[in-house]
């Protein structure tokens, strides 16, 4: 939990963050791209797609706490996997691009697309701090299931929801760096 309240501190210190000069965003470019090839962004990568394969399986419990949890984390999950779709080919330039350096063109068309994502990141990561604190409820409340027909389904959506939650807080962390340096990327760009 104490990690997620770090990653919401770091997205809000990265949101409030000065213009950069060119310079500095092709040395974050660099550092990411370093993080984009990093086995860590590997198996995060490989348990977003578990995760979204285990999303399947989780079930309406009958738990306001269980249920309310697993669906916000079912969101999370979705928000992620879609902003990955949106800056896929932006993320592929990152990683691909060896000196940092990105044909921003291209994206100059989708500025108000990228600071609105950026504003969805921002509230995820709100949302994500907001539902750890909900994890301690919703794990107390497994113990009060009685049915054993039920004890299944709310203990794996239960598990979905410990799973998501800090995998996505560090992917949207991540996604928020990138959408900025984008956006600064842009906002840089000599014919802004």
């Amino acid at each position: 939990m104490k990690k997620i309240f770090t990653m919401v501190a770091l997205i809000g210190a990265v949101m409030c963050a000065n213009a950069q000069t060119k310079e500095e965003l092709k040395a974050e470019r660099q550092a990411m791209k370093s993080e984009i090839n990093s086995q860590k962004t590997v198996d995060r990568d490989a348990k977003i797609a578990e995760l979204a394969e285990m999303s399947h399986t989780v079930q309406t419990t009958g738990l306001n706490s269980v249920d309310g949890l697993s669906t916000s984390c079912m969101g999370f999950l979705n928000t992620v996997i879609s902003t990955n779709d949106v800056l896929k080919e932006y993320k592929t330039e990152v990683k691909d691009n060896g000196d940092g350096e990105v044909d921003i063109t291209k994206y100059k068309a989708h500025l108000d697309d990228y600071v609105n994502l950026a504003n969805g990141l921002a509230l995820a990561s709100t949302q994500i701090a907001e539902a750890s604190k909900e994890l301690a409820k919703a794990t107390d409340d497994v113990k009060t299931v009685k049915d054993p027909r039920q004890v299944r389904p709310v203990k794996i959506s239960v598990n979905f929801s410990k799973e998501a939650l800090p995998v996505c807080a560090d992917e949207v962390a991540f996604l928020t760096k990138l959408v900025n340096n984008l956006i600064q990327s842009i906002k840089a760009s000599d014919n802004y």
